[in-house]
């Protein structure tokens, strides 16, 4: 991180950025997308946010987390973030991409329904119907997939 704060050149700053999050570490990427939605801190800027959220999301550990840090940390994504739009709708995008149950969903419906202002934002529904298309096609090819993988082995 101290590499991160004394660059100077923006370009390489994303750069460094999104290094940060290929992490395994489960504190750091907590802590990474805490800053991301900081507003006290100057660690990322308010227009970078939803690339620190987008970056975990491809971290195969990150994704075990983030989707639990939306849950828990909506109001605090909402409040930092409420005049960037776009940038809430990405980091709802990215925070669903490592949904595989019908848990997850019903937790994602809840979280609009609920949640301060999530009904403006049509990434729900989005997220939601990619997450459901997912568990049904693992439901129906899962078990497939397991006994072919099962005797090329």
């Amino acid at each position: 991180m101290d590499l991160y704060m004394s660059e100077s050149v923006q370009l390489e700053k994303d750069i460094l950025r999104s290094a940060l999050a290929c992490t395994t570490d489960i504190s750091s990427l907590k802590e990474l997308m805490h800053l991301a939605t900081d507003r006290s801190s100057s660690f990322v800027r308010s227009q970078d946010a939803d690339t620190v959220f987008t970056a975990v999301s491809t971290n195969p550990v990150g994704q075990e987390i983030i989707f639990n840090y939306l849950l828990e940390h909506w109001d605090e994504i909402y409040n930092a973030l409420s005049s960037r739009h776009a940038a809430v709708g990405r980091i709802i995008a990215a925070s669903s991409v490592g949904i595989r149950s019908q848990h997850q969903i019903e937790q994602l419906k809840d979280l609009k329904k609920n949640g301060k202002h999530a009904k403006e934002f049509g990434a729900f529904d989005e997220a939601i119907e990619n997450a459901e298309a997912k568990v049904d096609w693992l439901k129906k090819n899962f078990r497939k997939l397991t006994e072919y993988f099962a005797k090329s082995v």
